[in-house]
């Protein structure tokens, strides 16, 4: 046990991460060498899993190769974890990895942002912005003119594959970084409640065989594309601008968009399988299946057809494996599914949804306009990152930060010495702050309801940390710099003064009211 101690001095000390690596795995051989109880193998691997964590050569790599042998660290503590079958720590264990998994995935974003992002006299590119009516037109009518811009830009300097840091105007007088997020989020509600995407089977009417209910777990990627009978240049630009919006989004930080995963898995070559198409629910049905003997799959009286959303907004019944619906349900000639011909059920239907109904030529041109100023290689080869990793630096679900993050990572200025009881009612109103109250506060002081990845520590680590402006004023309403992540407050006077004025700032705050 003594000697096991010794082999983490190494390990919480050295300064080269191919050294540590090899470190690790060193310790990996002699641990599972050594006959100890259970109780001695979990200390000696919980102290490795502090010493790595407070390696500082480990928590902060910036470069791919530095990352690779952090993957490899990894991979190694989940191996002794296995190997000694210490199941008490894997709970513990699989919350720290999750903080180390998305450290690292921030610092291969900054290393992608560098290769595939040029610096050339930042352009000014002005979006209109009609207040209360941002639809789905002035949506496509603003990306296509960022789109055209940075294109003509790199026509300009001979560049491809790269698209040139910007700044964004609106109605040609705010700019500056808020208002790109801003724009993003206003985006994103749009798109996913008046555009092309639907949530498939969001429906109480719709069965999955004209039997099965399933209810929709909206934290899941639910939207995708219908299905249409036809297309036109319209529908096609239209996903380009969707893929060219995404691409935005993984450059400048995620959104709520709760987009299916075929779209994340097209953009990385990756097999579409029954679970990214179906919710849960109906994926547990599936599986189930498997193991129906011939007498249940008789009795389940399942058919080569399926109930699909269809791009007018009704259900249609369509056979698999053909492009054509049936409107009356006497029509259908009796193909059931059987227990030999299951798995060829299961493969007709990612193949429906993946390419019939036209979503082909859609889903080729969206993964056309998330290309256009991006090098696919990198992602695929010089820093490779897989489509869940694409899912968390693009797409957010909210959850509560809790107020000790908001105490650590705020950065305040303040020389007001009786600035002490207005800071403890913001902490106060902070933890009171329920997920949609958050999210709107979030919005208020960045323009956006999603932080980066990591949350409040992540800008810290930015140099754009979130920061409290104390003025010399009394009872004032708040306001923010988005660019910043500021806001700025007054002095109050009582603890429901600042709970009133806060909760006018933030839920009549629109856009770039306050900036």
């Amino acid at each position: 046990m003594d000697y096991l101690q010794t082999l983490l001095i190494p390990i919480s000390s050295c300064h080269d991460i191919i050294l540590l690596s090899a470190h690790v795995a060193q310790f990996h051989y002699v641990i599972t060498q050594n006959n100890l109880s259970m109780n001695d193998n979990l200390n000696i691997v919980e102290n490795l899993i502090t010493c790595i964590e407070n390696n500082r050569i480990y928590t902060q790599a910036n470069d791919i190769k530095a990352i690779t042998f952090v993957m490899n660290i990894q991979k190694i503590i989940v191996k002794i974890v296995s190997d000694l079958q210490l199941g008490r720590l894997s709970i513990n264990f699989e919350e720290k990895l999750l903080v180390t998994k998305q450290l690292l995935l921030n610092v291969k974003h900054k290393l992608i942002l560098k290769k595939c992002q040029y610096k050339r006299f930042y352009p000014l590119i002005n979006i209109n912005r009609q207040e209360d009516n941002f639809d789905v037109s002035t949506v496509m009518m603003n990306l296509s003119i960022i789109y055209e811009t940075l294109k003509s830009r790199n026509l300009e300097l001979g560049i491809e594959k790269k698209i040139n840091k910007f700044n964004m105007r609106a109605n040609n007088f705010e700019q500056g970084p808020g208002i790109l997020r801003d724009f993003l989020r206003e985006a994103s509600i749009t798109l996913t409640t008046k555009w092309l995407l639907k949530p498939l089977f969001d429906h109480k009417s719709l069965d999955f065989n004209m039997k099965y209910k399933f209810e929709l777990d909206t934290r899941e990627h639910y939207l995708y594309l219908p299905h249409f009978e036809k297309i036109d240049s319209t529908h096609v630009e239209q996903m380009r601008m969707f893929g060219f919006y995404i691409f935005l989004v993984f450059l400048y930080g995620p959104m709520q968009l709760p987009i299916s995963t075929i779209f994340f898995k097209i953009l990385t070559s990756n097999t579409i399988e029954i679970d990214d198409i179906f919710p849960t629910s109906m994926v547990k049905f599936l599986n189930e299946m498997n193991f129906y003997t011939d007498k249940q799959f008789e009795e389940a009286y399942l058919t080569m057809t399926i109930n699909c959303m269809s791009s007018t907004g009704q259900t249609q019944l369509y056979t698999l494996g053909n492009l054509y619906h049936y409107s009356n349900i006497d029509n259908i000639i009796d193909c059931s599914v059987t227990k030999s011909n299951f798995d060829t059920y299961k493969n007709y239907l990612i193949k429906f949804y993946t390419w019939q109904g036209n979503r082909k030529e859609l889903l080729n041109a969206f993964r056309e306009g998330f290309y256009t100023f991006f090098d696919e290689n990198i992602i695929f080869t010089q820093i490779p990152i897989n489509y869940h990793e694409l899912i968390e630096l693009v797409t957010k679900i909210q959850e509560i930060i809790p107020i000790e993050q908001w105490k650590m990572y705020t950065k305040i200025l303040n020389n007001n010495p009786n600035a002490t009881d207005t800071i403890q009612w913001l902490w106060d109103y902070i933890e009171s702050l329920s997920l949609e109250k958050q999210s709107k506060f979030i919005e208020f002081f960045s323009g956006s309801t999603c932080l980066p990845i990591g949350n409040l520590k992540q800008l810290s680590e930015n140099n754009r940390p979130f920061t409290i402006y104390i003025a010399n004023e009394v009872d004032k309403l708040p306001s923010a710099t988005t660019c910043f992540y500021k806001v700025n407050l007054s002095l109050f006077t009582s603890k429901n003064i600042l709970f009133e004025k806060f909760d006018i700032a933030i839920s009549t705050f629109n856009g770039f009211q306050f900036m």
